[in-house]
């Protein structure tokens, strides 16, 4: 009918980019441990057992956004989906960023 499919893999590919950031958490581990010391270890630091807890709560959440929100996408289809996934992400992303500085 005139759709290429091939549009889909980029989009398809980002949302899964999304998705996994949850899984590959550790490698944020040791940049957040040398939040101070960034060349050495220095007093102020965190340590893990205070990382840990922002973990816990990203999974958390992707498992609760993920259970309400599976009938709203059935409805809604794919590309609302992954667009409203895409500006949750992207969002979640600055709001972090700008909390660091």
């Amino acid at each position: 009918e005139g759709y290429n499919r091939w549009r889909n893999v980029p989009a398809s590919f980002l949302v899964q980019l999304s998705i996994g950031s949850v899984y590959a958490w550790s490698i944020f581990n040791n940049p957040l441990s040398r939040e101070v010391g960034v060349v050495a270890p220095a007093a102020a630091d965190w340590v893990l057992p205070d990382i840990l807890p922002i973990f816990s709560y990203c999974a958390m959440t992707l498992g609760v956004c993920t259970a309400t929100l599976g009938p709203w996408a059935e409805r809604w289809g794919p590309r609302a989906t992954a667009t409203l996934a895409g500006i949750s992400w992207s969002g979640g992303l600055a709001v972090s960023a700008y909390g660091a500085l």
